[in-house]
């Protein structure tokens, strides 16, 4: 195994103790941090050092968080519009929308017209050997998964494809024009009026982290989670006039807030 930079441990692995986590009463178990950065719009990832095995034994695989924004209260309790208010936080979106798993974020969603939205949110660790490079896409990591293409007649709604794209900018989140569909990183828009400069800047942050099973088979936390990653955000990207989609580094800020 190679030799780790000084003060390396510092923030690339979280130890877990046991009492109230694990069986056993005076051990621990260290989960590595994953590294994730983009190449030619891939998303490449590989563990750091880590310096005990136990965590392999137990179900590693990678899950995917993004963030949540902080909601403000709407309305007031007892109305029918009520809702709390909430903070900013990170989660993990349910993978390929599946209710039989022991613990995941989020619920089952649908589009208007009636399909599951399938994204692929969990991945199996490909190797355990530290700074061996894979590729998340490869794995099932899928950029038109997180991308909505709205019909603005039937006002039904899809994932996109990749045969949806390219794009011109007038597609990108609303429909002031008539072309009859647009695409969207966010929520449904619905723009009466022109694109406002800058639209095509939407964008989706994503965090990754190693996950293992708790060996407390009685405990309330079923998972047990590593560091996260760094971000990366997926985005539009232009070329020759038209949009992608494209996965990049968050230049703008190493943590989701």
């Amino acid at each position: 195994m190679a030799t780790p930079p000084n003060n390396f441990f510092a923030t690339n692995v979280i130890t877990i103790p046991s009492p109230g986590l694990v069986t056993g009463g005076n051990g621990s178990i260290e989960i590595p941090k994953i590294k994730v950065g983009t190449i030619q719009d891939q998303v490449m990832a590989s563990l750091d050092f880590y310096q005990t095995d136990t965590w392999k034994s137990l179900n590693p695989r990678i899950f995917l968080f993004t963030p949540k924004k902080r909601r403000r209260q709407m309305g007031n309790p007892g109305d029918a519009w009520y809702k709390s208010a909430r903070s900013s936080r990170i989660v993990h979106p349910t993978h390929l929308a599946g209710g039989n798993v022991k613990w995941w974020g989020g619920i089952n969603k649908y589009t208007e017209g009636g399909a599951l939205i399938l994204r692929h949110t969990e991945f199996q660790l490909p190797t355990t050997v530290p700074y061996t490079w894979f590729n998340l896409n490869n794995l099932g990591l899928n950029s038109y998964e997180w991308c909505v293409y709205v019909d603005t007649a039937s006002n039904s709604k899809r994932q996109t494809t990749a045969a949806d794209f390219p794009l011109p900018s007038s597609n990108l989140g609303g429909d002031p024009n008539g072309t009859g569909f647009y695409v969207s990183l966010g929520k449904k828009v619905g723009y009466e009026q022109i694109l406002p400069i800058g639209f095509s800047s939407q964008k989706k942050k994503f965090k990754f982290a190693i996950v293992i099973d708790n060996p407390n088979a009685t405990t309330e936390r079923p998972f047990l989670i590593g560091p996260m990653s760094d971000a990366v955000v997926l985005r539009f990207k232009k070329a020759n006039g038209l949009y992608g989609l494209s996965f990049t580094p968050d230049h703008i800020s190493k943590i989701i807030t």
